[in-house]
């Protein structure tokens, strides 16, 4: 725990990241906390890392193609489409979250731990898509959505689990120089070749 705390943790640099992402402070998984993140880590000493590859479905298929069955509405031609293909690509590692989650709270429990999830949380609904404007409207018309966008406090205190990321660790390099994985990234046009997942258990 010590080495990956040293080796791949950049707190400050990776906070920065998180400010210019929609979930930061709306959302309870996400910074900033109201807990020192240095002293929640400081309580363990081992972490189980666990790294997912997903092949993405009809990958060679352009973005356009893949909207082209949406009839939930019609769009002009350059309007909302890669937010549509980006939603359905994350329909995918929504489908994978669930069990890896499951799994995660499973070892957690084997090792009285803690797990840190692969991402945002998706207690409240807003999974697919919620980093796009379409999913925000999907969210906000469906009354899904984190309670911390309200005020409120979080529906679920303890079912919810932190990123990774969120705690200033590169899952970039994790995933490169651990498990030997590449993270790709949609561009416009063209779905990546494939997601990487990683969460982890600090026991």
């Amino acid at each position: 725990m010590a080495d990956y705390m040293r080796e791949f943790r950049d707190a400050s640099r990776f906070e920065e990241f998180c400010k210019v992402c929609g979930q930061y402070g709306t959302c309870w998984a996400c910074p900033p906390f109201d807990f020192d993140t240095d002293g929640y880590l400081a309580r363990y000493e081992n972490i189980l890392l666990v790294a997912v590859k997903i092949d993405v479905p009809c990958r060679s298929e352009k973005m356009s193609e893949l909207v082209k069955s949406d009839d939930s509405e019609i769009l002009p031609a350059n309007d909302g489409i890669a937010d549509i293909a980006i939603e359905r690509s994350m329909k995918f590692l929504e489908q994978t979250r669930v069990v890896m989650d499951r799994e995660l709270l499973e070892k957690e429990a084997q090792l009285h731990g803690r797990a840190f999830f692969a991402g945002t949380c998706l207690l409240c609904g807003r999974g697919a898509g919620q980093g796009t404007k379409r999913g925000a409207k999907q969210g906000a018309e469906s009354g899904g959505g984190c309670t911390r966008r309200e005020g409120l406090p979080c529906r679920y205190p303890d079912k919810v689990r932190p990123s990774l990321e969120s705690m200033g660790f590169d899952i970039g390099k994790t995933a490169k120089e651990l498990f030997g994985l590449e993270l790709k990234w949609a561009s416009y046009g063209m779905l990546p070749e494939y997601y990487v997942l990683v969460g982890a258990v600090m026991y």
